[in-house]
């Protein structure tokens, strides 16, 4: 009996344990069979729809105008043939990508441009042709807002609309677009409103605006104009040249003839240039040699930094935090220009002092066709040669407005009015400095001819000028609201022309007077307590005590700018007023106190370092690197394929690759055209000087005969 009680509650349990059973395998194949529902979305037919099926059916219902019918007809054949695995078709769709990276920074999506603009059957299948169109994709019209901490578990919208603390923002995405080449801006922003409604991005994010850029068509030869062959030829020539001058000078004696044309041979003969690059002179102050090249390489540096900013990279984030890391944003390297204002007014008095013959419209005007010469080559390479050598997703857009500008002020720039005039539209932002260098020098050579007439007086007049520009820097810092600190971080870098060169104080030459002529007064010193290469002034423990205090005067003065930096703090009119009177002219003060101690005392290693001879040949490049750096490096960036890469590992690579580079091309130009030029001009001056010397000798000749035959009769 018992049995039989166990017996029938087993089997109950059993039975009810084989119905719950099937009903977790209904319940297991009900789930499978959502998953698998999921996986393949939509069916029709029993045949799985794919995400090009997506596309066409929402290209098919967009609503497309007259003219926007062949484009889209084109591409709904595109995506069809794609289906078809056809391959021109499944090349151009291959040549695009969804956005990826964005969370990261990340700008750019080209895609492969390449790829888009080169396919092999171009010629023999014209039909196929496409153009490739960069397309800026505004996620939201929504200031950014700075955020401290992100917050794994909010939404994606609200992480797109925020900033991080040094500005990175990730609203905008540059997307490559290949389509047929029938596609206006109009159809091409449709197709990519629906393209990016099926990536990930786009099932939460709803695209505010679309902009396209100036797109490039595949297959198009480049015509090259006539002044680009005649440039070339021109080029051509002054190798030629030097080559042939240089030939001459060498196998024939020319030395004790002066006639002008050996003097021609002579200026274009490359082994009497080259000499130039390695001579030094006795009364030279070594110590410039180092810091000069030591300025350029900073300078350099702080272009590729800000080149890269402004062009975007993959990683923008690590770019966030290594201004963070390094605390970047303490520095303040707009005073770079600064040391060679003051170096530049130190070097044109020792110039002026040293001269056996003065006269001061002959040397501004040997000074201004020195800069003429070298400028002229620059803006005829930007304006004519730079569009045609070469390409990319963002060649045409970044490169192209530079060299519209070139076309439009090239006059300015050569009329030396480049740093008032239309500052914001200036031809290749790095020449603001060289009207503004060459402003001064007029300063100080007519401050040197009052000098040579009246001391007391010249004395009198430097301080007021001096003075008078410390105050006007304050003056139109107040009245404009400028900032004390010209800040950079990663988004107003892309602004860099309205920052920099819209703001008055930062490129006028009379507000940038106080360092030119700080360093104009210590070339007065130095003449008039000439160096003795054997005898120091200062003993070793009074160099090092004052070269550890002017370093530190400079140091202080290059971090205090970060005091600025937060956009929070509220504006302070004598703050501003304060830090932008001050800082450039203690800046130049310590770093000629540097110099004097280098100079008259000896510091440990450093001033073995600074005088190196190392830096002499360097330093006489340092003007031509100067130029180019920023036309190399730009054509690098301009030209990528693929978003850059920021590490500082790959900084200093590029910044020791781009120096190197410069200072070869620096060599050529000297060689080829600058010295040349520099002695021809010499040639001109000399010349001019000396038929006027002869037409005043006949003129005073004949005066004398005249007054005789009078005496006589």
């Amino acid at each position: 009996m018992l049995d039989c009680l166990l017996f029938r509650i087993l089997m109950c349990i059993l039975f009810v344990g084989a119905i719950n059973t099937q009903g977790q395998d209904k319940v297991l194949s009900s789930s499978a069979t959502d998953i698998h529902t999921h996986t393949n979305r939509k069916t029709k037919n029993g045949e799985r729809i794919s995400p090009v099926d997506l596309l066409i059916e929402d290209l098919t219902e967009q609503q497309w105008a007259t003219d926007e019918i062949v484009c889209s007809r084109k591409v709904l054949k595109i995506l069809h043939n794609v289906k078809n695995s056809t391959l021109w078709a499944t090349w151009i769709w291959d040549s695009m990508q969804n956005p990826t990276g964005v969370f990261y920074g990340s700008i750019y999506q080209f895609g492969n441009y390449d790829q888009c603009m080169k396919a092999p059957w171009l010629e023999t299948h014209s039909e196929y042709r496409t153009k490739y169109c960069l397309a800026d994709i505004k996620l939201t019209n929504e200031e950014p807002k700075h955020s401290k901490i992100v917050d794994p578990h909010s939404s994606v919208k609200s992480y797109i609309n925020s900033a991080s603390k040094h500005g990175v923002t990730f609203n905008i995405i540059s997307s490559g677009m290949c389509v047929p080449v029938e596609c206006n801006p109009k159809a091409i922003s449709k197709i990519v409103h629906i393209m990016f409604k099926h990536t990930h991005l786009g099932l939460t994010i709803p695209i505010a605006e679309v902009s396209i850029n100036p797109c490039e068509v595949s297959g198009v030869k480049a015509k090259y104009p006539m002044q680009f062959h005649l440039i070339m030829c021109g080029l051509g020539f002054f190798v030629t040249a030097a080559i042939l001058c240089t030939l001459l000078n060498i196998n024939y004696n020319h030395t004790q003839n002066y006639n002008i044309g050996n003097k021609i041979i002579k200026a274009f003969c490359m082994r009497e240039n080259m000499n130039l690059i390695y001579k030094v002179n006795d009364n030279n102050i070594t110590t410039i040699n180092g810091i000069r090249s030591m300025t350029t390489g900073l300078v350099v540096f702080v272009h590729i930094w800000v080149v890269n900013g402004f062009h975007g990279t993959i990683n923008n984030l690590d770019v966030d935090r290594d201004y963070e890391k390094y605390k970047l944003y303490f520095l303040n390297p707009t005073l770079m220009v600064d040391t060679y204002l003051m170096m530049s007014g130190l070097l044109l008095f020792r110039g002026l002092i040293s001269s056996k013959k003065y006269n001061p419209l002959s040397m501004i005007l040997k000074r201004y066709m020195r800069f003429f010469w070298i400028l002229g080559l620059i803006l005829i390479v930007i304006i004519y040669v730079m569009p045609y050598i070469s390409d990319g997703p963002i060649w045409q857009i970044l490169m192209q407005p530079e060299i519209d500008i070139c076309r439009k002020n090239w006059w300015i720039t050569l009329l030396m009015l480049g740093n008032y005039v239309d500052t914001e539209n200036i031809c290749y932002t790095v020449l603001w400095s060289i009207p503004c260098d060459f402003h001064l020098s007029i300063v100080g050579i007519l401050l040197f001819s009052l000098y040579r007439k009246n001391r007391r007086i010249a004395y009198a007049t430097f301080t007021i000028i001096l003075i008078a520009s410390i105050v006007m820097s304050g003056v139109v810092t107040y009245q404009n609201n400028l900032p004390a600190f010209i800040t950079l971080d990663i988004s107003s870098v892309k602004n860099l022309r309205k920052i920099l060169m819209g703001n008055p104080a930062y490129t006028q030459s009379h507000l940038r007077a106080g360092p030119y002529l700080i360093g104009f007064a210590f070339g007065y010193l130095i003449s008039v307590y000439k160096l003795d290469k054997r005898k120091t002034v200062f003993s070793t423990t009074d160099s090092i005590i004052g070269f550890a205090v002017s370093f530190s005067v400079a140091l202080m003065v290059m971090i205090t700018g970060g005091i600025f930096y937060d956009k929070n703090k509220p504006y302070n009119a004598w703050e501003a007023i304060t830090f932008a009177t001050l800082n450039r002219n203690v800046w130049a003060i310590a770093l000629a106190c540097l110099i004097a101690f280098c100079e008259y005392g000896t510091v440990p290693v450093i001033s073995a370092l600074l005088k190196s001879e190392t830096f002499v040949s360097y330093s006489k490049l340092c003007y031509g690197t100067y130029l180019l750096h920023a036309i190399v490096y730009s054509r690098i960036v301009t030209s990528t394929r693929s978003p850059l890469d920021h590490n500082m590992y790959l900084i200093l690579f590029n910044l020791s690759g781009v120096l190197v580079f410069c200072w070869i091309l620096s060599v050529f130009l000297h060689l080829f055209f600058e010295a040349p030029m520099s002695k021809i001009t010499k040639i001109m001056f000399q010349t001019t000087k000396t038929n006027i010397n002869r037409e005043m000798n006949k003129h005073e000749y004949e005066n004398d005969g005249s007054n005789k035959q009078k005496k006589i009769s």
